[in-house]
């Protein structure tokens, strides 16, 4: 990401994402570093219930525009556990 801005390009113009386990990265980024990115898409991921990020906010939300999105028939990576962190993120 800072490569991608100091070659000029505004953060709020940066959007990351990832599908699986990378859509896990980039919601953790997101979600530590909102100064860094315009938003993120996530798909078919989750983060774990004990994950740091979760106390490691350091913008609200609303600052930070998060699309996540998961597939039913997913076979590893449950739909619940994305639903799950979507809920979670929700209520903060």
């Amino acid at each position: 990401v800072q490569k991608v801005q100091d070659s000029g390009v505004p953060p709020q113009r940066i959007i990351i994402g990832g599908f699986s386990m990378g859509g896990g990265i980039a919601l953790q980024l997101a979600l530590r570093h909102p100064e860094a990115i315009g938003g993120a898409f996530v798909l078919s991921s989750f983060m774990c219930d004990d994950a740091a990020a979760y106390g490691r906010l350091q913008a609200p939300l609303s600052k930070v525009p998060i699309l996540m999105m998961h597939g039913e028939a997913d076979r590893f990576i449950r739909p619940s556990w994305g639903r799950g962190t979507f809920e979670r993120l929700q209520s903060l």
